[in-house]
């Protein structure tokens, strides 16, 4: 088994429920190559007699930040997939579903891109969630981290092979066994020919009445990054909806792209994501809410306005309690009386958090429902720490120091890491006041190189100073 960092941004500190502030995070995925046998760590029952067919190429493990998503790509030809059907069809659970794609898949384990001159092809894939994953991720009440997810407070998904019919395998000479659903997205299947492209088929429905919306537009655009940070959207493609609320557009696309509903009075909502090389149909049903304006100040512990704050609303949801991937901004800043304005924000629930260079919110905030009331974000003057390595001599690579607060880590607390300079030194900033544990090993590293631990004080506008003795 092997790591592989799927996202990389600055090395920030991290809540355990959300961010103080918009920095990064290291994000893991696991997985491996090969047909080794992987241990169950609690699937439905039979999901392992799939999971470890000799056919299997390569295996990984997901979503970073909790994992339990588990993806087993398999190349092989009519009988191995056979084989793989009929096992499926002996889980032991409520549903088994069988997904049917044009075209020839790619693993993403063994993609080419991070494997030059490497095979990537596959011909199908196995997909099942170890279920405790599952609702500790997206089950609990009070967690609001993932409520972006489609899986956010819904069911366990249903164990799933998906199998591309342009490669090795002879749909014709292929048996579905009973008890089994199929989710037939092959473009033939669907009245189109593999020329079409990538064919979406989108309705637009009103939340609050559940009637379709005529005046909606489904949006195609790219999105690009830029030289100098962010993001460039532009619009490739617009398709008007009829009088039942329907859209469809077919073609091929280069690259990812992204689709999106928008309609007169409506908040914007993201549908899906496209990939230019993959030939296939989609259908979508999306549910709209209306938009309002959200209006507010944003001042510190004393009340006093904070000019040039940045406020944003995190882990937005829709009236139905379930998240709402809105294509317009939910974050902007206060201006010189600490007020602040969005635009274009959907009716439901957010968490409100605001930060600026002295100022830092503190906790996850409460889910609030969005209405048009003035809303009040309060913050608190921040610290920092200033942390001190004194290396040895012949420093063993990297450092890196850690911060928590005293007594251990908790859900909304405030904490992370960071990697030292070539001096020794590191200086967290925006850093609630309070009193942290501090202490630094070698990356790499064991733990018997960490330094003895170190407790500082952080009081409001000012600067604790650190300083550890390396091993």
């Amino acid at each position: 088994m092997n790591r592989r960092l799927l996202t990389s941004a600055l090395l920030g500190l991290m809540l355990f429920a959300g961010l103080s502030q918009p920095k990064g995070a290291w994000a893991l995925i696991l997985g491996g190559e090969g047909n080794d046998p992987v241990r169950d760590p609690g699937w439905p029952t039979g999901a392992a007699e799939v999971a470890n067919l000799k056919s299997r190429i390569a295996w990984w493990e997901g979503p970073p930040f909790g994992g339990g998503e588990w993806h087993f790509e398999f190349r092989g030809d009519t009988a191995a997939f056979q084989a793989a059907l009929d096992a499926l069809a002996r889980i032991q659970a409520p549903e088994r579903r069988l997904t049917i794609l044009d075209g020839r898949g790619r693993s993403f384990w063994l993609d080419s891109s991070r494997k030059p001159g490497g095979d990537d092809a596959m011909d199908w894939e196995f997909v099942v969630w170890q279920p405790a994953s599952f609702y500790r991720l997206f089950g609990s009440p009070g967690r609001t981290f993932l409520s972006g997810s489609e899986h956010y407070r819904g069911e366990v998904p249903t164990p799933e092979l998906i199998v591309y019919v342009g490669g090795l395998i002879d749909w014709n000479r292929v048996v579905v066994p009973d008890g089994i659903e199929i989710a037939d997205q092959r473009l033939e299947s669907h009245g189109y020919v593999l020329e079409d492209g990538a064919v979406l088929e989108v309705r637009a429905w009103d939340m609050a009445t559940l009637g379709p919306i005529a005046g909606a537009e489904l949006v195609i655009e790219s999105i690009e990054p830029q030289p100098t940070g962010g993001y460039a959207h532009r619009e490739l493609a617009v398709v008007a909806a009829d009088d039942s609320g329907r859209m469809v557009h077919q073609g091929v696309l280069e690259d990812w792209r992204q689709a999106f509903v928008r309609a007169p009075g409506f908040a914007s909502r993201i549908v899906t994501h496209l990939r230019g090389n993959e030939p296939r149909w989609r259908q979508f049903d999306v549910r709209l809410a209306k938009s309002q304006r959200i209006e507010g100040v944003i001042v510190d512990e004393r009340g006093d306005p904070v000019p040039g704050a940045t406020v944003r609303i995190d882990d937005l949801l829709g009236p139905d309690g379930r998240g709402y991937p809105a294509t317009t901004s939910t974050q902007t800043t206060s201006d010189e009386q600490g007020q602040f304005v969005m635009e274009g924000i959907p009716e439901g629930y957010g968490r409100f958090r605001g930060y600026s260079p002295r100022h830092t919110f503190v906790g996850l905030g409460e889910v609030a429902e969005l209405t048009e009331k003035p809303v009040t974000v309060r913050v608190v003057t921040a610290g920092e720490i200033a942390v001190t390595v004194e290396l040895p001599d012949a420093p063993r690579g990297s450092y890196i120091v850690e911060v928590a607060p005293e007594g251990g880590s908790r859900v909304g607390s405030w904490g992370g890491s960071a990697q030292l300079d070539p001096e020794g030194r590191h200086t967290f900033t925006n850093v609630p006041p309070g009193r942290y544990t501090l202490s630094a090993r070698p990356n790499p590293g064991s733990e018997s190189d960490r330094t003895r631990e170190v407790i500082a004080e952080v009081k409001a506008g000012e600067t604790a100073q650190v300083t550890l003795q390396a091993r």
